[in-house]
C-alpha cells in the first residue's frame, strides 16, 4: 500500500490547501506517495511509486517488477547463448493506448550499441528543446533483430509474469535519455516512442 507518515518533524499541511486535503494526507499523516510492504519485524520495503503504475486493461502493473526480470542475468544469459548482445539497461514504461488504456513498452539499451561518446551525445540532445529522436533509435540491422529480440523477451516473460504484464512492444536504443539527477527520463522515452511510431 501506499506509505503515510506521521510525527513532530512532518509538515502539518500545505500553503493554501485545505488541512484535511484527502489528496496528501489520511487520518492526519502525510502520504509519501510511495508504495511499500510492511513486514513483521517493522521493516518497510519501499517497492515504488504511486504516480509509476500502469493500469492496462483495467489491470494494475509495476514497472519495477518487470524492469527486475527484464534486467536479470538469467534473461542475459539466455540471450547472450542465443547471440544477442546483453540488456545493459532497460526502462518499462506506458504509452496511451485506445484497446488497453496504457501500452506497456521497454526501452532497452544492448551492450553492443552503448558507449561513453553515445552518451555525451544523447546528453547533450536531451536539453535542447528540438529534440533528434533519430539519435536514440538503434540503426537499421539492430531493428531487424528487434522481432527475434523481442520474442525470446516475450518467451522468457510468459513464465515469469502474468500475460497483461508482458510489454506489448520494445523500443531499441542506442542510449537512454537521462534526467539532470541521473534517473531515466520516462517522459522523453515516451516522445521517442511516438514519434518514432508516427
Amino acid at each position: 500500500g501506499q506509505i503515510a507518515v506521521s510525527g513532530p518533524n512532518v509538515s502539518s499541511g500545505y500553503l493554501n490547501l485545505p488541512v484535511n486535503d484527502e489528496e496528501n494526507y489520511y487520518k492526519g499523516m502525510l502520504l509519501t506517495k510511495d508504495l511499500g510492504c510492511w513486514f513483521e519485524d517493522n521493516f518497510i520495503q519501499i517497492t515504488g511509486r504511486k504516480s509509476d503504475i500502469i493500469i492496462t486493461g483495467g489491470e494494475h502493473v509495476f514497472p519495477a517488477e518487470i524492469d527486475d526480470i527484464i534486467g536479470s542475468k538469467k534473461l542475459n544469459e539466455i540471450l547472450s547463448n542465443l547471440g544477442f548482445p546483453i540488456i545493459t539497461l532497460n526502462k518499462t514504461f506506458s504509452v496511451k493506448d485506445k484497446y488497453w488504456g496504457e501500452k506497456i513498452i521497454c526501452a532497452l539499451v544492448l551492450s553492443s550499441s552503448s558507449n561513453e561518446e553515445n552518451i555525451k551525445t544523447n546528453n547533450n540532445t536531451i536539453n535542447n528543446s528540438n529534440i533528434n529522436y533519430n539519435s536514440y533509435a538503434c540503426d537499421k540491422d539492430s531493428a531487424t533483430s528487434k522481432d527475434a529480440l523481442y520474442y525470446y523477451i516475450k518467451k522468457y516473460l510468459k513464465d515469469k509474469l502474468s500475460y497483461y504484464k508482458i510489454p506489448k512492444d520494445i523500443l531499441l536504443l542506442n542510449d537512454m535519455p537521462l534526467r539532470p539527477n541521473g534517473k531515466i527520463d520516462t517522459a522523453k522515452l515516451k516522445q521517442i516512442y511516438n514519434n518514432l511510431k508516427n
